[in-house]
């Protein structure tokens, strides 16, 4: 069985600096017991002084050798040797230290248990080759070295090549300097790729500058799995990259690429901050994008690029789109157009047909949508609504509706909790417009054949109000007044000067010698009979009016 006494080897260090701890005699071995470190120890003095060689012997086996050493005026001097033994007795040097004047110098191996540090020392400072490494069992049972780090020391300061290992593995090997990294260091796999150069890079006085390469590299993704937080997967991401770093900032010409060697992203840094022409390629659509920066913002010139077409150009000023914005289809054919004012819709949006006609048009001012109208393949207008923004209240529209052969125009407010959105409202106008629920009649409302107005009238929120003209007969205008949805009055006008109509017949014709209605007037209100015709001629319904009075 192995006696470890690493605790017993600091206590000794420190007892030959407290030498009152010692029994002293003039000249003379003394031996001191230390139950605590389980050793006896004999001592040699000549004038007071330890002076001759340090023994210790193990007390549960008093033959067996613990350490020994030499000391010289009371100082430690030359090899410090140190024992233990198996279960056969055998003797294992374990640890040795070399003193000269009571300071390390010269070659030692010091024992922590689990850790072993083997390292030349000059005056009690490391100097010289430097060895690091801890402790384990192999398969067999065996204890083999799993290395930490290795390299030299200068003074108490690392110097020339170095090795770092993790769990045995070279992870880093490079070059110090006076303590710090210096020149080339390179970086290897310990996960997945046992082995395999990871990166290089270049330091000066541990600031890394110079060209940094990485081969590959990993990705942390958080990950969803039952009763795991947090969850994180680390992920192999096979990209080369290229980082331009002068004394720990980035300048200069920057590289990735995938796998197969394509392009990802490359472009200028200065400062840390992206300039000039950039190009990124998605690993994904394989779409480029060629873009443009200044003081890492997009300023400039935009392209996206799709199997060799452009799809999208445009223009950023300092992050924004700014000006025009062109979309293109797989085929190259223009399909939309885009303005905008430093990262505000502003102005003239065109939306075009497969035969390169404007199918749709839409206004924007200060970000908000303003107007939009559509047009069929003829370039005849199907509809178009204008908007206005209140500063309280829903918005307010004034929408026209293009048929063959009318023309209704109305005002109404647009009833909904959400803003209104772009991209959106058209289809739910589209598929929504004539629910008064949603878009509610408030304001004017008017019916035209061609030039020609047939009614107009007002509404306030879905219910007549105000004056309505009917302009069905060509020389008489037929105007009734509402309050509140209610008709209270109603009169007949001459369509020449709008003065009441004397005396005449309020005539609507189904065709030639087919009347619709025929009311008796005079001074501008019904007097006499009112009669409905049904369209083979028979009366539907008569009524007797008096100065404008059902009677």
């Amino acid at each position: 069985m192995m006696k470890t006494i690493v605790i017993f080897c600091c206590t000794v260090l420190a007892a030959f600096h407290a030498s009152a701890q010692i029994d002293t005699v003039k000249n003379g071995k003394v031996t001191q017991i230390d139950s605590a470190a389980g050793v006896s120890i004999a001592y040699l003095f000549k004038n007071y002084k330890l002076d001759g060689e340090c023994k210790a012997y193990y007390l549960e086996f008093p033959d067996k050798l613990a350490f020994a050493g030499m000391f010289k005026q009371n100082q430690r001097q030359g090899v410090w040797n140190y024992y233990r033994y198996d279960q056969d007795g055998n003797q294992e040097l374990y640890q040795f230290l070399t003193f000269v004047n009571d300071t390390l110098t010269g070659p030692s191996k010091i024992d922590y248990d689990s850790l072993v540090v083997e390292a030349d020392y000059l005056k009690g400072e490391y100097n010289g080759k430097y060895k690091r490494y801890a402790k384990a069992l192999d398969d067999s049972g065996r204890t083999v070295p799993v290395y930490i780090d290795s390299g030299e020391y200068r003074n108490g300061k690392a110097y020339g090549d170095w090795r770092i290992f993790k769990n045995g593995q070279l992870q880093y090997e490079g070059y110090y300097e006076n303590g710090l990294r210096h020149r080339h260091w390179k970086e290897y796999d310990t996960r997945q790729r046992k082995g395999q150069l990871m990166r290089e890079y270049q330091f000066f006085e541990d600031i890394i500058t110079g060209k940094e390469i990485r081969h590959f590299y990993y990705r942390t993704d958080t990950c969803d799995r039952p009763g795991v937080s947090p969850c994180l997967d680390t992920v192999l991401v096979d990209e080369y990259e290229e980082l331009p770093w002068q004394m720990g900032i980035i300048s200069g010409r920057y590289l990735r690429k995938d796998a197969e060697g394509n392009v990802l992203l490359a472009g200028e840094y200065s400062e840390n901050k992206k300039i000039g022409a950039w190009q990124r390629l998605d690993p994904v659509t394989r779409n480029t994008e060629k873009l443009t920066y200044l003081d890492d913002q997009l300023n400039g010139v935009y392209q996206l690029i799709a199997n060799g077409k452009t799809i999208v150009q445009g223009t950023y000023a300092m992050n924004d789109k700014h000006k025009e914005w062109k979309y293109f289809d797989e085929n190259g054919s223009l399909i939309r157009i885009e303005n905008y004012e430093k990262g505000k819709k502003q102005g003239e949006w065109k939306y075009f047909s497969k035969d390169g006609k404007v199918g749709m048009l839409k206004v924007f001012a200060d970000d908000r949508l303003v107007e939009v109208s559509e047009m069929n393949k003829y370039d005849e207008k199907v509809f178009e609504i204008t908007i206005v923004y209140p500063k309280s209240g829903y918005p307010e529209m004034r929408i026209t509706l293009h048929f063959l052969d009318s023309i209704i125009a109305y005002d109404a407010v647009y009833v909904s909790d959400d803003n209104i959105n772009f991209e959106t409202f058209v289809d739910i106008f589209k598929n929504s417009g004539r629910d008064t629920s949603v878009f509610k009649l408030n304001g004017f409302y008017s019916v035209k054949k061609g030039a020609v107005p047939e009614y107009m009238g007002k509404f306030a929120m879905n219910v007549r109000h105000g004056n309505w003209d009917y302009y069905f007969n060509e020389s008489i205008i037929w105007r009734q007044e509402f309050t509140n949805g209610l008709l209270i009055k109603e009169i007949f006008l001459n369509r020449s000067d709008q003065s009441p109509v004397k005396k005449g017949d309020y005539t609507l014709w189904y065709g030639p010698d087919r009347p619709k209605v025929e009311f008796r007037l005079r001074e501008g209100l019904r007097d006499g009979k009112s009669v409905w015709y049904h369209p083979d001629g028979k009366a539907l319904k008569t009524e007797k009016y008096k100065d404008g009075v059902l009677q």
